[in-house]
């Protein structure tokens, strides 16, 4: 265990200050050697050869937002521009060889401004597959919080892409209680849900010549919602494009009223059904 931190001249993590020693903490009962490397260009090397090695940062400041830091520096001199690497944390393993297994990066997102209030920034995990040894990205988060997850460019806040597979999207419950199971919750919390508020929506996207939006699930207020929260009418309309256009229809309706409408978008019984068209 190799515990840092600034009782060896103040000089701890610090390769700024310019000169090497092993600092033995075994005193403090951590018993491992550190390595202090004196110039920017070297690396700090922390080795334990008797059992797992870690490394502890550790202030013993009591302000609350003074925690330990660690941080990665790319100077380079220039400005920084969007894609240039700012730090990465690798984990590497051994088989016949010392192997990189996988990272964290950090990736401007964006050219940085000169003000210093303005430095976007995106977040790469990268991993080996299996029978692999070459790092794919797996996940980012990119500066203006979407995520992707098998997406490296994600447009939504979650980005979900399988490029070789059925992308599937698990909620998973291991609740014991009964009632507990998976949930999938639509919210739009917008402080006063009035009537023909849109509460949610499933949309259906597929491609052709472009992303095309085909079929929606929508969840619509049916009358002003009540303050008490024990008065919330929805209703429930689905809408598909028909053969030769992609202008979505609504072919299906459930009120609150339970009434259902086939090709009627104001139901008057329990089950109303309409063809404007035909007999």
């Amino acid at each position: 265990h190799t515990h840092l931190n600034d009782e060896f001249n103040n000089t701890a993590l610090n390769p700024i200050n310019n000169h090497n020693h092993d600092q033995d903490d075994s005193t403090n009962g951590y018993g491992a050697a550190i390595t202090y490397l004196g110039t920017i260009s070297q690396n700090v090397i922390i080795d334990d050869g008797t059992g797992q090695t870690t490394l502890t940062l550790d202030t013993g400041n009591t302000t609350a937002a003074n925690g330990p830091l660690f941080i990665l520096i790319h100077n380079e001199g220039a400005a920084t521009v969007s894609g240039d690497s700012l730090g990465v944390i690798q984990a590497k393993g051994y088989d016949t060889a010392v192997q990189l297994g996988g990272e964290i990066e950090f990736l401007a997102g964006d050219t940085w401004g000169n003000s210093s209030t303005d430095a976007p920034t995106d977040i790469v995990f990268n991993l080996a597959p299996n029978a692999s040894e070459t790092l794919a990205e797996v996940m980012r988060i990119e500066s203006t919080a979407d995520v992707g997850i098998g997406e490296t460019d994600p447009e939504e806040l979650l980005h979900i892409t399988d490029g070789t597979a059925l992308t599937t999207l698990l909620i998973e419950s291991e609740s014991t209680t009964a009632a507990s199971g998976a949930r999938l919750q639509l919210r739009h919390d917008e402080g006063d849900t009035d009537s023909g508020d849109v509460v949610g929506i499933i949309s259906a996207v597929g491609f052709d010549t472009a992303l095309t939006e085909g079929a929606t699930i929508t969840f619509v207020a049916d009358a002003e919602w009540g303050n008490s929260g024990t008065d919330a009418p929805t209703n429930i309309v689905f809408k598909v494009a028909p053969d030769g256009s992609q202008t979505l229809a609504e072919v299906m309706r459930i009120e609150s009223t339970a009434d259902v409408g086939i090709g009627e978008t104001d139901p008057e019984e329990l089950l109303h059904v309409t063809d404007g068209t035909a007999q």
